[in-house]
Formats: C-alpha cells, structure tokens, sequence
C-alpha cells in the first residue's frame, strides 16, 4: 500500500505515499462531515498506534529530511 494513485506523490516512498493517501481520506471524511452541515455534531479523531511502521525504510526518509518518529525511539511492534 499505497494505492497507484499515490505512489510517488510523497517524493519520499511508498510509506510517504500512503502517509499522503491517509491524509486524503481524512480530507474526504472532513469534506463530508461539512458537506451535510454535521460540524456542529460531529468529533473527529484520528490517532495512531506506537509510532511509525519499521517497513517505512527510515534511513532513506530521513535523507530527505523526513523523521516519521519525531525525536522519539521505537517503532510499531518494538518492545522497548
């Protein structure tokens, strides 16, 4: 994952991809929330689980300046 579309879009890779298409479908609830006038009425939380994936090769995104985990330690599934 990402899907086609967004492969590249990141200019990173496919884990910057699919960081790009998440925030897309965040835009899209977003959108549709405000669309049916539910703003008012309506919370939105996004949250995500014990930093980023050990798949998003961090060696190479962090050469393009790119730190996924912040200045925190760890990634998912790491026990430390």
């Amino acid at each position: 994952m990402p899907t086609e579309q967004f492969l590249g879009k990141s200019n990173t890779n496919a884990y910057g991809g699919f960081v790009v298409m998440v925030d897309d479908v965040v835009k899209q609830i977003m959108k549709a929330v405000s669309e049916n006038n539910n703003e008012e009425n309506t919370i939105i939380v996004f949250t995500s689980d014990n930093g980023s994936s050990p798949m998003a090769n961090f060696k190479e995104l962090e050469a393009l300046g790119h730190f996924s985990n912040h200045h925190f330690r760890g990634h998912k599934a790491d026990i430390i």
